[in-house]
């Protein structure tokens, strides 16, 4: 039988073994506990974020096929625009003008015309033409085309019209509203934006545009495609979060008062939210609320500028004149220098901003500035600068001579103007430039030394125009900006927030509530629009028929004549080279143009009856080698005449 007793050592390990598993066990028992505890809060907390006040959706009666127009006005009205058709796209609808996916084509205007160049080709398409969008008939994603002078390699899902106007292409896109809210929350936040905070974005931006479409019936557009209405930039496929929000809150608008809410929203706010009527005046919008925004104030990406002002500011600095100008019309009824070199700002004891602009508003007229300064009075006039100027009685006075003139009065004028003075031809000979006079930098006055005004001294100072432009604090075009003043152990510094016009949902605020306090889109809308309410409008939609499905000419519904080429000039003739004319049976058929002398040869281009050519040498068989600025290669002689 084998020894089992245990040594000393052996104990020891033991006794600490189990030492070690009872208190794994008491852990677990305890993490047990902890975690059941966590999940309990966690439910309760989930239970709460439930929030059976937050807005809920409801369905829509409004009947609208959610189309919507916008101007490309970020083009600037361009005089060629060039595009690539990834899609299934004609012209107006007529078959018998389409373009296969990938096709490279050029717009461009001339005079009152547009010209379309495709594959060598270019037709004169009257004023105004649309690229008509149909049903792809491969299994693409992709149904649209890319706009080469547009800000962003991105894709425009729609119908685009291109209308010559003065001489400068306008473009409008007609597009499906989710599509275009792609293209407008992926740049008016960002795609690195919390998911609920774009939610919230899409749900405003679809509200204004869609707000936007029912006030324009006069106009020949719903919206623009800058600041001036939403920012939009086309369809990007890498930005998923934003494909999701847009999908995940498809139709839902913002109602107030049985009419699409004003949806208005901003960079940042600055830490309180504006109302319609205290920026823009008027009425309209009354559920947005003029309230404080501590989310906005607490993102650290809301602008933001600063300047720092010393308790004693230094001579030539903004805010030194600023404050002497204001205190020289005290000094000098005091028999002081009333020059702001001869002011001195002792201390700033105190900044406090005054008279808001409405009750309960952060927006401040004026700044007032509680200062302690100093002056030097005037002793009397400067013995040095007085010998600079001496009296009459001390100067030499020459008398003139007569061969110097004396300026003489002119008869009064009868019908033409007169300075009231002649002169002799002496006086209008031409004279050589009186030489500079040289600077006198002598004080007129002698002062004291600088004597400290008793007890302290009130500046009022405005705010807009006077304080933000001398520190350089504006953010906006307009008034609006909110400041704050911290003081510091040197003095104080004076911050100036709000980007935009601070009225409706701060982009900033969502991003914070939705990222740092996981709030959710309603929640976020319900915050910031407090009397709006949400619904869902099932868009009729527009159905996209194949190319194929459509009849093979336009027909009585839309006569037009057959676009014809619109022939470049050609280059100068060289050597034994000629100009020729194409000439066909009749004035619809066209001439292959083709590789090489003979019908074996692919075809590279055609010509239309009529069109000149340059013949640049004869080849075998009855072929002629030909150029024009577009192509090159071989016709036959038959149907060519020379010139």
């Amino acid at each position: 039988m084998a020894n089992t007793k245990l040594t000393k050592e052996q104990r020891m390990k033991l006794k600490k073994k189990r030492a070690r598993i009872k208190r794994i066990k008491r852990i677990g028992v305890f993490s047990g506990v902890i975690s059941l505890i966590l999940i309990v809060l966690l439910g309760m907390t989930l239970g709460k974020n439930d929030r059976s006040d937050a807005l809920a959706a409801k369905k829509s009666d409004i009947v609208d096929d959610g189309l919507i127009r916008v101007y490309l006005k970020s083009l600037s009205r361009a005089e060629a625009l060039g595009m690539t058709l990834d899609g299934a796209y004609t012209i107006d609808g007529d078959a018998g003008f389409r373009f296969s996916r990938g096709s490279e084509i050029e717009v461009s205007a001339d005079g009152g015309k547009l010209l379309l160049t495709c594959g060598g080709m270019t037709l004169d398409m009257g004023s105004s033409f649309t690229l008509k969008r149909h049903l792809p008939s491969d299994d693409q994603e992709e149904n649209g085309l890319y706009i080469h002078e547009s800000e962003k390699d991105a894709l425009f899902a729609g119908d685009l019209k291109l209308v010559n106007e003065n001489g400068l292409i306008d473009a409008t896109l007609t597009i499906g509203i989710e599509d275009y809210l792609l293209g407008v929350v992926a740049y008016e936040m960002s795609d690195s934006f919390p998911i609920e905070a774009l939610k919230a974005q899409a749900i405003a931006a679809r509200t204004y545009a869609i707000d936007a479409k029912r006030t324009s019936k006069s106009r020949a557009y719903d919206v623009v495609d800058t600041t001036q209405d939403q920012v939009y930039k086309g369809f990007d496929k890498r930005y998923t979060n934003v494909i999701t929000a847009v999908q995940e809150t498809s139709g839902i608008v913002g109602m107030a008062n049985g009419k699409y809410a004003k949806c208005y929203y901003t960079a940042s706010n600055g830490g309180q939210v504006a109302s319609a009527k205290q920026i823009w005046g008027g009425s309209g919008a009354e559920y947005i609320e003029m309230k404080d925004d501590p989310y906005d104030l607490e993102n650290p990406k809301s602008t933001v500028k600063s300047a720092r002002i010393p308790y004693a500011p230094a001579y030539g600095s903004e805010i030194h004149r600023l404050l002497a100008t204001a205190l020289s019309e005290e000094m000098a009824s005091l028999g002081m220098s009333d020059e702001i070199e001869n002011i001195r700002i002792d201390n700033i004891k105190s900044i406090e901003l005054a008279d808001p602009d409405q009750k309960g508003s952060r927006m401040y007229r004026n700044m007032v500035f509680e200062v302690e300064a100093s002056g030097k009075r005037i002793l009397g006039d400067n013995p040095e600068y007085l010998a600079l100027f001496p009296t009459p009685s001390e100067a030499t006075i020459e008398e003139p001579t007569p061969s110097e003139p004396e300026p003489t009065l002119t008869p009064a004028p009868t019908s033409s103007w007169s300075f009231g003075w002649s002169f002799t031809k002496a006086d209008q000979e031409e004279s050589t430039p009186d030489e500079a006079e040289p600077v006198i930098d002598v004080d007129p006055f002698l002062y004291s030394d600088f004597e400290p005004l008793e007890g302290t001294r009130s500046i009022k100072l405005a705010t807009y125009g006077v304080v933000e432009q001398a520190l350089k604090l504006s953010i906006n075009t307009t008034n609006i900006e909110i400041f704050t003043i911290e003081e510091t152990k040197i003095g104080y510094n004076i911050y100036s927030r709000r980007f935009g016009h601070g009225v409706g949902m701060s982009q900033r605020g969502a991003e914070t509530m939705a990222g740092e306090y996981e709030k959710t889109y309603e929640e976020i809308l319900k915050f910031y629009y407090p009397g709006m309410t949400l619904e869902r409008i099932d868009w009729t939609g527009e159905t996209l028929t194949e190319i194929s499905a459509l009849p093979d000419s336009v027909g009585l519904a839309r006569a037009r004549p057959t676009p014809r080429p619109t022939p470049a000039p050609l280059p100068p003739l060289q050597g034994d080279e000629y100009y020729a004319r194409v000439k066909l049976e009749t004035a619809s058929s066209t001439l292959n143009v083709r590789g090489g002398p003979a019908t074996s040869y692919g075809v590279v281009g055609l010509l239309n009856h009529n069109d000149r050519l340059i013949v640049v040498e004869p080849a075998e068989d009855g072929w002629f080698k030909i150029k024009t600025v577009e192509l090159s290669g071989f016709v036959k002689g038959d149907y060519i005449e020379r010139e």
